[in-house]
């Protein structure tokens, strides 16, 4: 999560851009963060392919599924 009324300071060099990010382990208590590409959704088994970044692809089963989209801090 990015803290946007800050931008315009970050990009003025008035404060630096990690003081303008939010971490989300530190916010998003109960929740597991997954770093990777989706590459299908089966709502009905309620399981998602995740392709992380380095290894195999593997499979989750959710609760509670929250699609967005991605970003580079």
């Amino acid at each position: 999560m990015t803290n946007q009324p800050f931008l315009p300071e970050v990009v003025a060099g008035v404060i630096e851009a990690r003081h303008a990010a939010v971490s989300l382990r530190r916010h998003l208590h109960r929740t597991r963060l997954v770093a990777g590409a989706v590459t299908e959704i089966r709502t009905s088994e309620r399981t998602v392919t995740v392709r992380p970044a380095s290894g195999a692809d593997y499979q989750l089963t959710y609760d509670i599924l929250v699609v967005t989209a991605g970003a580079v801090t």
